[in-house]
């Protein structure tokens, strides 16, 4: 699990720096930022297709999946690194997004395997945190070495990272059967499930409602807040620190309340932390303060939305993870596109948060729907 957790820290590095060096990346290729937000959201279209491929590796043993993906992952973004222009960017950006979903979610699945009975949020989670400490270390030292050397030495980093995670997981992950079995007819009989959906909508909105704010988080922190670009690396650490919270007690309260009410509360409070954000930007320390919580509220919903998909398709594990990762990225997506949208209108950079609160508070409603429907069906999920 340890092994895994380094290669979701690298992953995390990748998918949150990105974020963070996109004013370099923009001056660098001669494109405004609206424009350069599109290497967010063609990253996590990347994620979303890699994922589908993910439901059709069924003959596949886990090991063998998570050695093919870190491997794509290095490639990715090493060539990344030696792209000049926006077109092979985009295209760089998306290639390297491929394998991403995939790894976290066949991660999950393994962890899920080697688990405990009853523990399987907490495993999760172990892995998981390779991604928090990222956001706590690996992002703030990127945004300082894009900062102060280049943008292209992230990626660099990242794609040599992925190298080691690579022979860490030849040498030390078992070599786990995969264990679904079923066709891909049947497994796609599990979609016919109301429940299903209903929380493939909860991630969706999730996720909408976080990347349509923190994907223009640099802006938002420099122009609007009055921090200089300097501060940068330390606010990063402390949104990280933030994560690596969210993610630790999300784990142990979700195994305790079920993961639907742990997942109603965080999308609740970061549809509050986003409406304040809207209205109290301008005030540098408390716009660090709810930075924070609603980086540690997003965070708290990763392992809960995961474990549960295992749950609603149990004997499809590749297909729900399929499903989550798809929720995660699309809705990424969708919210880094819909902050762009509303920046090249001519609004200010904190209206992608008062966007995100609106797709919050949707994804709260959704998921005390979806609470209901289950606590009648088959109790405390």
């Amino acid at each position: 699990m340890f092994t895994l957790a380094l290669g979701t820290f690298g992953l995390g590095i990748t998918e949150f720096s990105t974020m963070a060096i996109l004013p370099y990346i923009a001056q660098d290729i001669h494109i405004d930022i609206p424009k350069a937000g599109t290497f967010v959201s063609v990253y996590l279209l990347g994620v979303g297709t890699g994922a589908v491929l993910l439901a059709f590796a069924g003959r596949f043993g886990l090991k063998q999946i998570l050695l093919t993906l870190i491997g794509l992952v290095a490639l990715g973004n090493l060539c990344s690194s030696l792209a000049t222009d926006y077109l092979p960017l985009l295209l760089c950006r998306f290639m390297a997004g491929l394998p991403h979903g995939a790894f976290y979610g066949t991660s999950a699945v393994v962890a899920g395997r080697l688990a405990d009975e009853g523990k399987g949020n907490r495993a999760v989670a172990v892995v998981m945190t390779g991604m928090m400490v990222a956001n706590l270390v690996g992002v703030p030292l990127a945004t300082a070495l894009g900062a102060m050397v280049s943008w292209r030495l992230v990626f660099v980093a990242v794609g040599c990272w992925a190298l080691l995670v690579l022979a860490a997981i030849w040498r030390y992950v078992p070599s786990l059967e995969n264990t679904q079995t079923v066709s891909i007819g049947n497994q796609l009989a599990g979609l016919k499930k109301l429940k299903v959906w209903l929380w493939l909508a909860v991630i969706f909105l999730g996720n909408a409602a976080v990347f349509g704010w923190y994907s223009y988080i640099t802006p938002l922190l420099t122009e609007v807040a009055g921090f200089s670009a300097t501060r940068l690396p330390l606010l990063m650490a402390l949104a990280g620190l933030g994560m690596v919270a969210g993610n630790f007690v999300s784990g142990k309260l979700s195994d305790r309340f079920g993961s639907s009410r742990v997942v109603s509360t965080a999308q609740g409070l970061i549809g509050l932390v986003l409406a304040c954000i809207f209205l109290f930007a301008d005030c540098s320390w408390l716009c660090v303060v709810l930075t924070v919580a609603g980086i540690g509220c997003f965070a708290a919903l990763t392992s809960p939305e995961q474990v549960l998909y295992l749950r609603l398709l149990h004997g499809r594990e590749l297909l729900g993870m399929t499903m989550a990762q798809i929720g995660f990225t699309v809705g990424g997506a969708a919210g880094a596109s819909c902050g762009g949208m509303i920046l090249e209108a001519g609004h200010d950079f904190y209206y992608p948060a008062l966007m995100g609160a609106v797709f919050a508070l949707a994804g709260c409603l959704v998921s005390l729907v979806f609470s209901r429907k289950s606590e009648r069906i088959c109790g405390n999920v």
